[in-house]
């Protein structure tokens, strides 16, 4: 009788989404912040590699494709030509901020030079990014839409095609 009534009030009430039940905050305007599609991207500003301050807000008119990597990650290794190709191919329509937890500064400048690499790439020292985002592991790439709401996340390596796929979507539903 416990189990059918308590069945009967999660039928009649529904169940929240993940953005609701563990929002990072929620704005003025009741809309939600949390690592989660469809809810708003949490803050990021962080130093890329030249001691500048790269902010996720700054970036509001365009796509941002957020990947999490480290040195030592070798599915990182095998993506990083498709987030080049990417950061070329939609050159200011999308931004391609890679995000280093906890390595030290030379280490990823090292990757950047082995990888030819010129998209920002940030350092998150004190693993603010990993809390804020749930970081599992690495990599983990999260598709930002203009305005900031999440559209999509790969947790493992994603190839070129599945982030055009995603993007060229954006860009479509932008248009209409």
């Amino acid at each position: 009788m416990c189990a059918a009534t308590a069945l009967a009030l999660v039928i009649a009430a529904g169940l929240p989404g993940l953005a609701e039940s563990d929002p990072l905050f929620v704005l003025d305007d009741g809309r939600i912040v949390a690592p989660v599609i469809g809810a708003l991207a949490p803050p990021l500003r962080l130093t890329n590699l030249d001691g500048e301050r790269v902010d996720l807000a700054a970036y509001a008119d365009r796509a941002v494709v957020l990947n999490s990597w480290a040195t030592w990650c070798v599915p990182c290794q095998a993506e990083m030509p498709a987030l080049q190709a990417l950061s070329e191919r939609y050159a200011g329509r999308v931004v391609v901020v890679g995000i280093n937890a906890g390595e030290p500064r030379d280490a990823v400048t090292t990757w950047r030079d082995r990888f030819n690499l010129t998209f920002d790439l940030v350092l998150d020292p004190d693993g603010v990014a990993a809390r804020d985002y749930r970081l599992r592991g690495q990599p983990t790439t999260f598709i930002v839409a203009p305005g900031g709401r999440i559209e999509a996340i790969y947790f493992g390596p994603v190839d070129l095609a599945e982030l055009e796929r995603v993007l060229d979507r954006i860009a479509a539903e932008a248009v209409r």
